[in-house]
């Protein structure tokens, strides 16, 4: 065991700590642990990085009523999902809560055989408990299973994972998801007086992504990105919860890789799909282009006040929050990790666990197959 809380370096001025184990290597934000992956092939001269990491500089708090903003990058851990406007229980959350922004102790990091366990904590103020978060690689995997372990807190909640990831610019990415119900477009666009433009049609339900009311007529198509330049789009949509996993995927066919994640349907029940491409025109977003978050989460966007409340999910049985009990230590657990394509390779159709292995199959059947042993240990017995 090393504790390597002394090791503090600036990386895209945030102080952070640095992780590196065989083939993925990340930093850590001190301020809102926010992680920035980085995998490393032996067929490629240069990592991949497929992460977002916003290009304004700040590592003080320039953004009192959104404090994420200040380190934002790759993924992070939020509690409660979005944060509330409106009180709840007395307490009113900045959005995504102090997981995404406050400072996080650590690392205490774990070595056994090819495996590696690095351990933060956060103690939560406003809602009372504490938050471990723990991200284990194995080596020669370019992948890693992120663990929030919460204890000591006894109020509903929301939660959720926000891998955000840039699009590439002279080319396309493929998303593809695992079985859902429904989805909806969210109930609060952008607003042009603002500087904000949305083009999907506001709270419109939908049962695909290739089929996406638009506002002036017609439909989107989510699945190929990016759609439409000059705009700020969000939607949810229901796992199916028939499906015990469920996974998403956003292929680069032209980059040669995948990027992939994998969640447990009843712990993560809703994805929500966050396209920014240029539709805020105002800070810090400044029109900024290419970026979609991958997001799995137990709530609504429009936040914990509203996701306690009956909603359209609610209302067809998929869960928007969670009742936490102060005895009982309740964990999420979330994998995701990139491997390469070969030529030719196509959107992704099915994911499959065998054994230790995950199991890629495009829409021609041709296959994938990637080994995690011990990463994928929390999803077979799901």
């Amino acid at each position: 065991m090393t504790d390597s809380k002394s090791k503090l370096i600036t990386v895209s001025h945030c102080k952070s700590w640095k992780i590196n184990h065989g083939s993925t290597h990340f930093s850590i934000t001190e301020k809102g642990g926010q992680l920035l992956p980085q995998f490393y092939f032996s067929k490629n001269k240069k990592p991949i990085n497929p992460y977002f990491i916003a290009p304004w500089s700040t590592d003080k708090n320039e953004y009192p009523k959104a404090p994420v903003l200040n380190p934002l990058r790759g993924d992070f851990f939020c509690m409660p999902f979005a944060g509330s406007d409106r009180p709840v229980n007395g307490v009113y959350y900045l959005p995504h809560g102090e997981s995404s922004y406050a400072r996080w102790k650590g690392p205490t990091t774990h070595k056994q055989s090819s495996v590696q366990k690095t351990d933060f904590l956060l103690s939560i103020k406003k809602n009372k408990g504490t938050i471990l978060k723990r991200i284990t690689t194995q080596q020669n995997q370019t992948a890693f299973l992120t663990e929030h372990r919460l204890n000591g807190f006894q109020d509903p909640m929301t939660f959720g994972h926000h891998p955000n990831l840039l699009l590439p610019q002279n080319s396309s990415a493929l998303l593809s998801k695992s079985p859902y119900l429904f989805g909806q477009v969210f109930t609060q666009a952008e607003k042009p007086a603002q500087g904000g433009y949305s083009s999907l049609k506001s709270g419109a339900l939908f049962e695909a992504l290739e089929k996406v009311p638009l506002n002036n007529g017609g439909y989107a198509d989510l699945t190929q990105l990016p759609f439409n330049t000059g705009f700020t789009e969000v939607v949810t949509v229901a796992s199916d919860p028939r499906f015990p996993l469920a996974w998403t995927t956003l292929l680069f066919p032209d980059e040669g890789f995948l990027w992939f994640s994998i969640k447990k349907t009843a712990v993560l029940p809703t994805s929500v799909i966050w396209i920014q491409d240029g539709g805020r025109h105002y800070p810090p977003w400044n029109s900024i282009r290419g970026i979609v978050g991958l997001e799995e989460t137990c709530g609504l966007v429009d936040g914990l006040a509203t996701s306690l409340e009956p909603n359209p999910f609610s209302k067809k049985g998929v869960p928007t929050f969670k009742k936490l009990a102060s005895n009982e230590e309740y964990c999420i657990e979330f994998l995701q990790g990139v491997t390469l394509v070969p030529k030719g390779f196509e959107k992704v159709e099915q994911v499959e666990i065998q054994k230790e292995t995950l199991l890629f199959i495009d829409r021609k059947n041709k296959k994938i197959r990637m080994p995690l042993g011990e990463l994928l240990t929390p999803f077979i017995s799901a």
